[in-house]
């Protein structure tokens, strides 16, 4: 799952919105859980995940190279 909201439309409950038919759509093909990544150096990324049931699990180090440096992922999950 990723979900983008650009700057200028933040703060307006898209984000929410996204989530809510992204969870509805998952339930109604029968998922029970979501899983993805969110990079380590992406504070309001994980923070609007978090703000929406997901529990970070695991951080695995050093997973993208990125311009020649390594940055850490966020494993989070929601259960649906």
């Amino acid at each position: 799952m990723g979900t983008f909201v650009y700057p200028d439309c933040r703060r307006q409950g898209v984000s929410s919105a996204l989530f809510a038919a992204s969870f509805a759509a998952a339930r109604d093909k029968g998922y029970e859980k979501i899983f993805t990544f969110v990079q380590g150096d992406n504070d309001v990324a994980l923070s609007t995940y978090l703000s929406q049931g997901f529990q970070v699990i695991g951080t695995a180090k050093k997973q993208a190279k990125f311009q020649g440096n390594y940055i850490d992922e966020n494993l989070i999950e929601e259960f649906l």
